[in-house]
């Protein structure tokens, strides 16, 4: 009987972490949603809160918020695998070879980074059919788009982009560590579970293209309660948006599995000079 009754408390306790997470997913969900109405009742009716450098006005960016759902597909070889029966929630229940992620795009706070992976992402479907191509050592980045990627051709440079917390408009072209402000918070950390960051080459803070990185960095670790720009946040890639829907099975995505489409759910329209050069 006591081993039936610890299996019960197992499976209750489960349970009831499932539904605390699905508790907590509801309510950062309202929060960024409260948040970006707020937002959006401080911009103007049209453009941004602030004027873009000339130097970058005929880039793509995004006025605002969007959001896109993202289908990645298990594709990893057997015996490779971690998940070779797909993807699987935390109650062993197998849900497919198919997962969708939500995602939200911040055009305040990221206007170029942002506009320019929505334009690849959806006018371009450069991400469509494309394999994760490497995960961290540690496991606290996917990447895709990387080496093995062909980049669009005419390729544009993407400004390193960050924005301060507090701050009215992002800086342009560096780093927080090359700006002499590491020790400052930037607005979107890249330490936050389920980041999307736009890669730069180390010799080349204006050099962003289309590698991606998705951070899966385990909340308790001492990098995602750090703050400031230290290595990662401001330095190491540029944040322009979070997964917000079923991030939970961020970590169950490995090389190999690959993105089958991403489509926009909402706010093409506020994406300007899409298609650009």
């Amino acid at each position: 009987a006591g081993v039936a009754e610890l299996g019960d408390v197992k499976k209750g306790a489960k349970k009831g972490l499932a539904q605390r997470k699905n508790e907590v997913r509801d309510v950062l969900a309202e929060v960024l949603d409260d948040v970006g109405k707020i937002e959006e009742l401080m911009v103007p009716s049209s453009g941004l809160p602030f004027n873009m450098s000339k130097k970058y006005e005929d880039l793509p960016r995004l006025e605002g918020r969007a959001r896109i759902a993202i289908t990645v597909q298990k594709g990893a070889k057997e015996g490779v695998t971690n998940f070779p029966e797909g993807f699987i929630d935390l109650n062993g229940v197998r849900l497919g070879k198919e997962m969708t992620f939500e995602a939200v795009l911040d055009g305040y706070s990221a206007p170029l980074t942002a506009g320019n992976f929505l334009d690849l992402a959806v006018n371009r479907h450069f991400y469509d059919n494309l394999p994760v191509d490497a995960q961290s050592s540690k496991n606290f980045y996917l990447s895709v788009g990387g080496a093995d990627a062909n980049v669009p051709t005419p390729a544009r440079k993407v400004p390193f982009e960050v924005k301060l917390d507090g701050e009215r408009k992002p800086q342009w072209g560096s780093t927080l560590d090359d700006a002499g402000v590491a020790d400052l918070q930037p607005a979107l950390p890249v330490t936050a579970y389920g980041a999307l960051a736009l890669a730069h080459p180390e010799d080349d803070p204006n050099g962003g293209a289309a590698q991606v990185y998705v951070f899966v960095i385990d909340p308790k670790a001492d990098m995602a309660r750090s703050f400031g720009g230290n290595l990662y946040n401001g330095n190491l890639a540029a944040t322009f948006g979070y997964i917000v829907e079923n991030e939970e099975f961020l970590k169950q995505v490995e090389p190999c599995d690959k993105i089958l489409k991403v489509v926009a759910l909402e706010g093409m329209d506020r994406l300007v000079n899409g298609n650009s050069k």
